[in-house]
This record gives C-alpha cells, sequence and structure tokens, in this order.
C-alpha cells in the first residue's frame, strides 16, 4: 500500500471525525482543518513537510473548496486535491477540475472507494517525483561542466543574458570578467593533462569561493572562465579579481609539484546598450591585451 500524508478539510465536526478515522484506516498520516482558511494556515505552517494530497469539502463557510483548490494550486503546485461532493452533475465537475481539483469522491463517502483514490492518486504523484527529480537531474548535467562542476559555456551564456536584462531594466551595474590560466598548455606538456585537470578543478574551487552567492563562474572555453558580477561596479570586479590573482600564486598543486599558477583577466562594467555578444567581446579583446603584455595581471 502507498504510504503519504493527507489533509482533511471538512467544516461538519462529525463528517471531518468520520473521514479522519477513515483515511487513517487506510494506514495514511492524516491532519485536518474545518475549514479553507484553516487550511492554508495549515500549509503554511508545514511548509517544509506539505501533504501529498488535500481532500476537501466543496461547502464550506469563509472559503469554499473551490476557492481553496484555486490557492493551493497558485501556491503548492505539487499538491493533489480531491473534492468532496453530493453534486455530481457536469457543471459541479468541471468545476472542480478547472479550480485544480485532480479527482473528486461523491458523497455519501465510500470507505474502499476513496481508499482506492488516494492510492491511485500516490501512486501517480510518486511517479510524477520521480520523473520530476529525473529531469532536474538531466537538467544539471546539460547545464554544467563535467570537470569543474561550474555552469558550462551554453548555461554561463543564458546567465549572463539574464544578468544584462536584469542590469539594463533596473539600472544596476554589472561587471563581467574574462579569465585564462597562464602557460597552461607547458602545465599539460610538462606534467600530464590529469595535472590540467587538477589545476582547472582547484582554481575554479577557490574562485568560487570567493565569490558572492549572487555572483557566477562559468567555463567559457578550455582554460577561459567568465565571471558575472550582477550590481557590481568594474571598481569592485578590480578589487575581488586582484585579491585572487594575488592568492592563487599560494596554491599547491599534488600532480604539478612546485609550479606556480596565474591567470590573466580583462574585465569591463557593462554600459547599458551592448549586446551579448559586444559585451563578451570587449573582455575577450581585454583579456588577450593581459596576456600580450606579461600576463599575470588585469586589464579594464
Amino acid at each position: 500500500m502507498e504510504t503519504g500524508k493527507i489533509l482533511l478539510v471538512e467544516d461538519s465536526i462529525s463528517q471531518r471525525a468520520f473521514l479522519k478515522s477513515l483515511v487513517s484506516e487506510g494506514g495514511y498520516d492524516v491532519a485536518d482543518a474545518e475549514n479553507g482558511v484553516k487550511a492554508l494556515e495549515y500549509l503554511k505552517e508545514h511548509n517544509t513537510n506539505l501533504p501529498d494530497i488535500v481532500i476537501s469539502d466543496i461547502m464550506m463557510p469563509e472559503m469554499d473548496g473551490h476557492e481553496l483548490s484555486l490557492m493551493i494550486k497558485k501556491l503548492y503546485p505539487s499538491i493533489l486535491i480531491i473534492i468532496l461532493t453530493s453534486d455530481t452533475d457536469d457543471d459541479t465537475l468541471i468545476k472542480s477540475f478547472d479550480s485544480g481539483a485532480t479527482d473528486y469522491q461523491s458523497k455519501p463517502v465510500k470507505k474502499i472507494e476513496l481508499l482506492i483514490r488516494i492510492s491511485n492518486l500516490l501512486r501517480i504523484k510518486k511517479a510524477e517525483d520521480t520523473l520530476h527529480l529525473a529531469l532536474t537531474k538531466m537538467e544539471l548535467l546539460a547545464n554544467t561542466d563535467a570537470l569543474t562542476g561550474v555552469p558550462n559555456r551554453r548555461h554561463i551564456l543564458k546567465e549572463l543574458e539574464k544578468a544584462i536584462y536584469t542590469s539594463k531594466r533596473y539600472s544596476l551595474p554589472l561587471s563581467l570578467v574574462e579569465f585564462d590560466i597562464d602557460h597552461f598548455k607547458s602545465v599539460n606538456d610538462h606534467f600530464g593533462h590529469l595535472a590540467g585537470d587538477e589545476v582547472l578543478v582547484k582554481i575554479c574551487s577557490f574562485i568560487k569561493q570567493n565569490l558572492r552567492q549572487s555572483d557566477i563562474i562559468g567555463r567559457y572555453g578550455g582554460e577561459e572562465f567568465l565571471i558575472i558580477l550582477p550590481n557590481v561596479s568594474i571598481e569592485g570586479a578590480i578589487a575581488v579579481v586582484t585579491k585572487c590573482l594575488d592568492s592563487i600564486k599560494n596554491l599547491s598543486f599534488e600532480s604539478a609539484p612546485g609550479r606556480q599558477i596565474t591567470f590573466s583577466a580583462g574585465i569591463s562594467q557593462y554600459n547599458g546598450q551592448h549586446k551579448l555578444d559586444e559585451f563578451i567581446a570587449i573582455v575577450d579583446s581585454l583579456l588577450y591585451k593581459a596576456k600580450n603584455n606579461g600576463r599575470n595581471r588585469i586589464e579594464t
């Protein structure tokens, strides 16, 4: 038998007690509320442990079952809803399903029928939750660089596009950094590709630890990375990158003992007009300027 958590919403004390006893016999964890308003209060209070199913009467004071169903679907879309009704005419059923109900149970309630409906809905919910988890994992894999664990090129560009929109829409500063590991090819040539992988992973992790939660670092190319700094002026961006540039020299690498790693960076602040490609082209040219001017430096 499927296990799950159920919330009963019924204004009649006797009916509520009857339904609670009936559903409890099915082995479910049952809570109850006397009307729609109380039910929403319960859901808000138990936001981290929501019921799987809400079983609600239609005719109730303060907020009827259809209004409650609409609110639940708006606030807690994962919850499934069974509407209890004495009227099974087409208009009532259409209104129930339009309000977000997943199923209905006619009154007077038959124990076996209701328990079967609950069991079926819980199986559906379990399947939907499993599918949602699988899709979330697939999306994460599709958006993440397999080696470093940071957003890949496709995803970092998507995030930059959103950051540009926000900056332009609300007139907020936005800075973009592109950095490149200096002499990375020689690390691979002298110590092997596993050493190069360790350098990329460790530097990414180090820089990420020195960023705010709202900042985003992503892999743009082989050893090239972008850092999106929302609501940060170019002066603030320079301070962040300078700190990383100074500290990263002290990192040690097991696969490349004694090798000091540095990086070069280009930094620019969004001017409110440039398109995504233009903005990237600016930091790209600044990065190559930093490399041509001796590496281990910042150009703005």
